[in-house]
C-alpha cells in the first residue's frame, strides 16, 4: 500500500470473463483479492478499486493487476443471480456499458454454491456505500468476515447438474488411473506430503494425458470417470483435469484423509477402488496408487512374454 493511500476494504475474489455471444460467464482460476482505497488527499473524490493476484498467482507474469478509478455515484456492486455455480458479483458502471465480473473466493456458509452469505452482504453494503460516498462512516468488517483469511472456495463454468461434481470415489479412480512418473515434487526429498496435489500436480496430470494417443486404451479408460454430460474427448478430459472444481475435489479428498486420522478410511478407499492397502493417510493412498500401477505394468510385461 502506498503511503498516500488508505485501505478501506480488502476481500478475496477472482476474476470472471464475460463472453457476449453466449452471455456465458467463465471464472478464471487464479486466486485474487479486491482492495478499495482512497487517497490521503482530502480534495480527491476518487475511489481506487484494485484487483490483484494473491498466493502462487502473484508469481504468474500473465496475471496482471487491475485498477479502476471511480467517481462517486458512478458504479454499483450487484450480485449476478443467474449464475448457479458460485457467488458472482458485477461492478456495473451507470454511465456506460462497462461491466467487471468477480467471484467470491472465501468458503461459502452453506452447501448451495450460489447462495449469498451474510458476509457477502456486509461486503456488498460497504462497497456500495463507498461507491456513493468515499468518506462514509467506516464499518467494522473483520478480516475473517471480509474473507481475507480462512479457506478458499473454487468455482467453474462446467454444466451445473449434480453429476458434474467429482465424488471421492470417481476422483480417486481417476487419480489411480493416471500414471505420474517417479521423481515428482516430493520424491526422495523427505518432505511431508500434506495434500495430494503436493505429489500429483495438475500439470503432471495434463502432461500424462497429452502423452497418450487418441486411440490409446489408457485414454479411453479415463473417459469413464468423466460426468455423463461431458463429451468423451481428450480436450474435454484436459479441461476437467485443469478446472477449479476438479482441483477443489483433490483438496477435499486430501482433507478427508487428514481429518480421518485414527479411522480406517484408507482401508475403505483401497477396498472400494481395488487398490492394495498401504496404511492410512495421504502418503499411504499415494503408495497404494503407485503399487497398483507397478502391478499393472508387471502384468503387462508378463502378457508380452
Amino acid at each position: 500500500m502506498s503511503e498516500d493511500t488508505v485501505t478501506l476494504l480488502t476481500f478475496k475474489a477472482g476474476k470472471v470473463t464475460f463472453q457476449p455471444p453466449s452471455k456465458h460467464l467463465q471464472p478464471l482460476p487464479q486466486k485474487g483479492k479486491i482492495t478499495l482505497q482512497k487517497s490521503t488527499d482530502e480534495e480527491s473524490p476518487l475511489l481506487s478499486f484494485i484487483w490483484e493476484p494473491r498466493g502462487s498467482s502473484k508469481n504468474d507474469p500473465s496475471v496482471q493487476r487491475d485498477e479502476l478509478m471511480i467517481f462517486p455515484g458512478e458504479a454499483e456492486w450487484l450480485p449476478v443471480q443467474q449464475c448457479k455455480t458460485g457467488r458472482v458479483y458485477v461492478l456495473k458502471f451507470n454511465s456506460s456499458s462497462q461491466r467487471s465480473f468477480f467471484w467470491m473466493q472465501d468458503a461459502p456458509s452453506g452447501e448451495i454454491l450460489n447462495e449469498i452469505s451474510e458476509n457477502d452482504l456486509k461486503i456488498a453494503t460497504r462497497i456500495n456505500t463507498l461507491l456513493e460516498d468515499i468518506d462514509a462512516e467506516e464499518v467494522d468488517i473483520s478480516e475473517e468476515q471480509s474473507g481475507a483469511s480462512g479457506d478458499d472456495v473454487e468455482m467453474e463454468d462446467l454444466p451445473t447438474t449434480n453429476s458434474n461434481t467429482q465424488q471421492p470415489s470417481s476422483l480417486s479412480n481417476l487419480l489411480s488411473s493416471i500414471v505420474i512418473p517417479s521423481g515428482g515434487n516430493h520424491s526422495n526429498t523427505g518432505t511431508p506430503i500434506h495434500d495430494i496435489s503436493d505429489a500429483i500436480t495438475a500439470k503432471q496430470m495434463a502432461n500424462y494425458v497429452n502423452s497418450l494417443d487418441t486411440s490409446d486404451a489408457k485414454l479411453t479408460n479415463l473417459y469413464q470417470f468423466l460426468p455423463e454430460e461431458i463429451p468423451k474427448t481428450k480436450s474435454e478430459l484436459l479441461r476437467v483435469l485443469q478446472s477449479p472444481q476438479f482441483l477443489q475435489g483433490i483438496n477435499s479428498l486430501s482433507q478427508t484423509f487428514r481429518s480421518a486420522e485414527g479411522t480406517n478410511i484408507g482401508q475403505l478407499v483401497a477396498h472400494e477402488l481395488g487398490l492394495p492397502y498401504r496404511g492410512e493417510g495421504i502418503e499411504a493412498f499415494l503408495r497404494a496408487i503407485r503399487a497398483s500401477i507397478q502391478e499393472q505394468k508387471e502384468r503387462e510385461r508378463e502378457g508380452h512374454e
